[in-house]
């Protein structure tokens, strides 16, 4: 990945490399300590023991501008606000959809299924599935 992120950032194209969904990144476990990351932004309190089964991620750019990136090591995030995180980080504008996403994980930073704010995720839902007609 070291590799494959110096060839691939090494241009004057703006791009992101961004990695999602291994649960012992390198990445993570080389940089910090997975315990580190039983902080307050995990969803919900997790056992020592656990903490090796979350979900990373991690986005670096070759462009000075990129949005402010994920603590060293990586970070835990709901994968539904992967997509919104990984457009701000890239400084693409967002969709209708993305900021109602960008919304929600305001009001739900721990994630839609562990939100408290029921009214907030019917309204994200309703609007995502009616409005936009994303899901058929």
């Amino acid at each position: 990945m070291t590799r494959l992120g110096k060839r691939w950032l090494a241009t004057e194209r703006p791009r992101v490399l961004a990695w999602f969904g291994d649960h012992q990144p390198l990445f993570a476990t080389k940089a910090r300590p997975a315990k580190d990351y039983a902080g307050s932004h995990l969803a919900r309190p997790v056992a020592d023991d656990q903490l090796r089964y979350l979900t990373w991620y991690a986005m670096t750019s070759n462009r000075p501008q990129a949005a402010a990136t994920p603590a060293p090591g990586g970070a835990v995030l709901d994968l539904a606000y992967l997509g919104t995180r990984l457009l701000a980080f890239s400084g693409l504008p967002p969709r209708a959809s993305d900021a109602a996403t960008g919304q929600i994980q305001a009001r739900c930073p721990h994630g839609i299924a562990l939100c408290s704010d029921a009214q907030a995720v019917r309204e994200y839902l309703s609007f995502r599935v009616w409005e936009l007609q994303e899901i058929r």
